[in-house]
């Protein structure tokens, strides 16, 4: 049996046999293993099987009636789902964004970033397909692919090595101790009002003008 971890590019047990506690601690031993994974796919064969299997219809109106979601919320336009959808964003974002990631990706007005992020999400293109195409950039633009390179592969990986390493990793007690005593320090002394409810936030109901 060979065990498959496709969530990131370098898996998490490989690149540290421990908890780290940073991005510093982190990225020497991941960057230290890249070239080892991040190959490139191998080619799709057929498989020598045939199948008589059909999948049932799904019935997503059953499965959307199923959630308690805001059934007013209308489909999300701009993504359209898809691996040829991904690539097309991924396109998008060599050919217009690239260039200002580097600079631009934390300024809210700038529209800077890989936008990849549901595809990402859903599965439906990989994080290490999307770092081999960029990587082919690196002599063009050189801060910007090494920016984008810590966040999708760095900063992803310090997140699973947090997850799979720590079995609080889900509770605030999972949190570093200075973290737990700084947020115990302050939490009856900030001096604002009650904080809002799961549901008062759904409903964007609340007392407070920024809000």
């Amino acid at each position: 049996m060979v065990q498959v971890d496709a969530h990131n590019i370098v898996p998490c047990w490989a690149a540290s046999d421990k908890q780290e506690y940073s991005a510093r601690t982190i990225r020497k031993k991941v960057n230290s293993k890249l070239e080892e994974f991040l190959t490139d796919f191998p080619p799709i064969i057929k498989h020598p099987y045939t199948s008589t299997f059909e999948p049932q219809p799904i019935d997503w109106d059953g499965a959307i009636d199923s959630r308690e979601a805001d059934k007013t919320v209308g489909p999300v336009e701009w993504a359209k789902p898809g691996y040829n959808e991904a690539m097309k964003m991924l396109k998008s974002f060599i050919e217009e964004r690239l260039r200002k990631f580097a600079t631009k990706r934390n300024d809210p007005t700038e529209d800077a970033l890989s936008n990849l992020s549901p595809w990402f999400h859903f599965g439906q293109i990989s994080v290490q397909r999307v770092v081999l195409c960029i990587r082919e950039l690196r002599s063009r633009y050189t801060e910007s692919v090494n920016a984008f390179l810590e966040e999708a592969v760095v900063r992803r990986e310090l997140a699973d090595n947090f997850c799979f390493y720590n079995p609080l990793y889900d509770s605030l007690n999972g949190a570093s101790v200075w973290a737990q005593q700084t947020l115990d320090k302050h939490r009856c002394k900030c001096g604002r009002d009650l904080v809002n409810g799961r549901t008062a936030r759904n409903s964007a109901v609340s007392t407070h003008q920024l809000f």
